[in-house]
């Protein structure tokens, strides 16, 4: 039994690309959660056109700081769009 490589019309499904990109935000997504010493449980990761978005609230600059630092020494990463605000500290 001879298996090919599914293409459409000579290209590979853009279903190929999504995976890696889903592939690459659960990876940085994992990397964030394994930080001792940042919370980011309430950050949200984004692939959009090869840039990294990190959309939510942290409690202090430092966390914000470690977290970009984090992510932009990750391999596949190449920019990243960083939206994250300080959380109310009330």
């Amino acid at each position: 039994m001879l298996f090919k490589k599914p293409t459409f019309h000579g290209d590979e499904p853009a279903s190929a690309a999504l995976t890696e990109g889903a592939e690459l935000e659960a990876l940085v997504a994992d990397r964030l959660a394994s930080i001792g010493s940042i919370d980011a449980s309430d950050l949200t990761v984004v692939l959009d056109r090869g840039t990294i978005i990190l959309t939510g609230t942290m409690a202090t600059q430092g966390e914000i700081d470690r977290t970009i630092d984090a992510v932009t020494t990750m391999p596949g990463v190449s920019t990243i769009d960083a939206r994250i605000s300080l959380r109310d500290q009330q």
